[in-house]
């Protein structure tokens, strides 16, 4: 499996909201990188969020938010 990781902490909160597993998460100092799928679902929402045509619901993405808030908490 080929992963690809990003330091976008609100387009890794989105990608989890629509549905794309995070596959894991590295530290590198202060900077937390999420990993994903190296999929074509990846790239195509990864292309709607940079491209400001995403959708997401709003209450599903507050919660990945706080999810991936605390596993950069706990992760020391």
């Amino acid at each position: 499996m080929i992963t690809i990781s990003t330091r976008d902490f609100y387009l890794a909160a989105y990608l989890t909201a629509v549905g794309l597993d995070l596959r894991g998460h590295t530290k590198d100092g202060n900077i937390t990188n999420f990993e994903f799928e190296d999929t074509p679902a990846f790239h195509e929402e990864s292309k709607k969020y940079y491209g400001m045509k995403a959708m997401v619901n709003p209450v599903a993405f507050g919660n990945c938010v706080r999810n991936l808030k605390s596993i950069i908490h706990s992760s020391n």
